[in-house]
């Protein structure tokens, strides 16, 4: 999940999973920082795996909902073409088959509902997007999906960070969370490195605590 108040969001663009999990981890201490009340809340990005070059080029396109033939069979896993945007969790039956044709009415109303709010964001005093491509087992999971953009390069970094601010008609935040040789050297001074940890995919709760809560210090706005 990603996490909201009254006057502040913090959300979740991917690559994975990890940049979700972690600030829905630490909302309850960046509301006590904040001063406000941060529920965790659910946001588009929080479970897919999705490339910066791919989410760059959805809001560089308005933003579109998938069709029904929008949505294929990739390596193990479905995937929306042609933003190369990988569904791990979802377009699954309850055993945990990929039923991409019988669910795609369940999940058009999920992310139909999820667009709605990213669409909202606009209304909060600071908005804050969080993009990490930390995840320890992001290689194997590129094995698998055949992912082909998981590092962190500056032009398509900057390419996000304008399309998602031109989309939503307002300057944004930006935190980007990599780990060393996952992010070009021109990045070197914009992305907090994390030391390695032991997890699969979760993350260091200490480092992300403290690089979360620095960061969203730097620019709070008095009471």
């Amino acid at each position: 999940m990603s996490a909201e108040g009254h006057r502040t969001a913090i959300v979740s663009l991917g690559i994975s999973c990890q940049s979700s999990r972690q600030i829905r981890t630490h909302a309850e201490e960046i509301g006590h920082q904040l001063g406000e009340d941060i529920q965790p809340a659910r946001h588009f990005f929080d479970g897919l795996i999705a490339p910066v070059p791919g989410v760059a080029r959805l809001f560089e396109d308005g933003f579109p909902l998938f069709g029904s033939g929008d949505i294929r069979m990739g390596p193990h896993h479905p995937v929306w073409h042609p933003y190369d945007i990988h569904f791990l969790h979802h377009f699954r039956d309850a055993a945990g088959t990929v039923d991409i044709a019988g669910r795609m009415a369940e999940e058009l109303s999920r992310f139909g509902h999820m667009r709605g709010k990213l669409q909202r964001l606009s209304r909060f005093e600071r908005l804050v997007f969080v993009l990490s491509n930390s995840q320890n087992n992001l290689t194997m999971v590129q094995e698998e999906t055949g992912l082909t953009d998981l590092h962190f390069e500056a032009s398509a970094v900057g390419r996000l960070r304008h399309a998602v601010e031109h989309y939503l008609g307002r300057p944004c935040e930006f935190i980007l969370v990599s780990l060393d040789g996952r992010h070009a050297g021109d990045l070197a001074d914009e992305v907090h490195v994390l030391s390695p940890d032991d997890s699969e995919w979760t993350g260091d709760k200490g480092q992300w605590r403290a690089l979360l809560l620095e960061r969203l210090a730097e620019n709070r706005q008095p009471d």
